[in-house]
């Protein structure tokens, strides 16, 4: 998820030259000049990379905080933001779930991971979401919460 974030943030740098921005500097690249999203997609996508701490804001600024020396941005690239804020929710979904386990269970986080690690090892070709959602059901928690948040 932050890769997509990062290509964005890339697509800014490049198209600027710049590693800090004004809010209005990003809305006029992303929904202006390159028509990737509408005003309101901008401004929300400003708000997933300060949680995801890819941008930093101080004294009306933005800031790229994160590398993207490792990034590769096609020549033809375009940003799906729908497909930016289904990995939101995902990493959101298991993130909160591994909490849930915690709380409910009294395990340590590192103890969850292990376990969800070992269900993946067993079973590869399900993913991180579905190995805790597994582990919150065989330890005998409810998980309806969380499948009413997948799509």
């Amino acid at each position: 998820m932050v890769e997509e974030i990062k290509k964005i943030l890339l697509y800014l740098r490049r198209a600027t030259g710049k590693w800090e921005f004004k809010e209005s500097e990003i809305i006029n690249m992303l929904s202006i000049r390159s028509r990737f999203f509408t005003p309101d997609q901008t401004k929300e996508f400003i708000n997933i990379a300060l949680e995801q701490k890819c941008l930093k804001y101080e004294n009306e600024v933005y800031t790229i905080t994160c590398s993207l020396s490792s990034i590769d941005l096609p020549i033809d690239y375009r940003p799906d933001f729908s497909s930016l804020k289904d990995q939101i929710s995902e990493e959101d979904i298991f993130i909160e779930a591994i909490n849930y386990i915690i709380e409910n269970l009294k395990m340590s986080k590192k103890e969850v991971l292990m376990e969800i690690n070992r269900i993946k090892e067993k079973n590869p070709l399900i993913s991180s979401q579905v190995a805790v959602l597994v582990l919150a059901k065989t330890k005998g928690l409810n998980i309806d919460k969380f499948l009413n948040k997948i799509q």
